[in-house]
């Protein structure tokens, strides 16, 4: 391998790199502004003259939406696996409808049998009616 791929590769694996591949478009102003770091430390960090510390790498791929594995060591994938669904997507709010009309239903339910029930005893019954759980 000639010395200059060698010295590409190289600098495609610092962490300087990576985190101006995250950073895309975005200045480096920008990013001090979402993160509270300061440019002179984030212009050290691109320049691979500094690394930061664990808790300031997870506010950088926190804030970039890149994963903190790929930011800080370089492995895995750059992007993040989606761990909470868009819960406005039309199949997350078709089944929160859903179940919003089952609690609804059970709390009707559950307030004809008894005149008497407590909050405490709805919240409970209307919980194990919706987990399907029969009532002891």
């Amino acid at each position: 391998m000639s010395r200059k791929k060698q010295k590409k590769d190289k600098k495609k694996k610092t962490f300087g790199s990576r985190l101006k591949t995250a950073m895309g478009d975005m200045s480096v102003y920008k990013l001090a502004q979402a993160t509270g770091l300061s440019h002179t430390i984030l212009h050290k960090y691109l320049q691979d003259v500094s690394t930061p510390s664990v808790d300031k790498a997870d506010e950088l791929a926190t804030t970039l939406n890149v994963s903190f594995v790929w930011l800080a060591k370089g492995e895995g994938s750059q992007k993040i696996k989606n761990k909470n669904p868009d819960i406005l997507a039309p199949e997350n709010l078709k089944k929160i409808t859903v179940d919003l009309h089952a609690v609804v239903s059970a709390i009707e339910d559950i307030a004809k049998k008894s005149e008497k029930t407590t909050p405490e005893s709805l919240a409970r019954d209307v919980a194990l009616r919706c987990m399907n759980i029969p009532d002891r």
